[in-house]
């Protein structure tokens, strides 16, 4: 047993490549590929695929708090606020006070905005079509079904 192994009182984990491999290495690494994959189709739009995400889903809502936004993309508020602060600067997302409750702020695309999400989900579609050619949706759904039980 190595040095690094004793302290963790556990054998190391294999590497994400090799057979038994950590399941976790495995699925993050199939990840990083697809997000890759996304990043490379939405690159032009001068997105990546997290702030394309946000995107699509103030969208979807058409303007919606920011605790919700967080909670309906399994975000921390930092996190948001870091995927935020650049779609903002480029003048494509705002942050207006709710009429109803001022200390509340709404998260709502700009018209630029609803134009680039528009143009970048004609892209974000070929990514997907493309993604589902190679990958299974079907397993997908069921790794997330399986692994909701954690």
């Amino acid at each position: 047993m190595s040095a690094q192994e004793k302290s963790i009182g556990a054998p190391m984990p294999a590497f994400a490549g090799a057979p038994g491999a950590c399941l976790c290495a495995r699925v993050r690494a199939a990840a990083r590929r697809l997000t890759v994959h996304y990043d490379a189709h939405l690159a032009p739009h001068g997105l990546s695929l997290a702030q394309f995400g946000l995107l699509a889903a103030i969208a979807g809502a058409g303007q919606t708090p920011m605790t919700q936004l967080a909670a309906t993309l399994s975000l921390d508020p930092s996190t948001l606020s870091r995927t935020l602060l650049p779609l903002q600067k480029a003048g494509l997302v705002e942050s207006v006070a709710d009429p109803a409750n001022r200390r509340v702020r709404l998260a709502r695309l700009t018209a630029s905005g609803r134009e680039k999400a528009k143009a970048a989900g004609r892209a974000w579609a070929a990514a997907q079509k493309s993604a589902t050619e190679i990958v299974d949706p079907a397993l997908v759904d069921a790794l997330s079904a399986q692994t909701r039980a954690l």
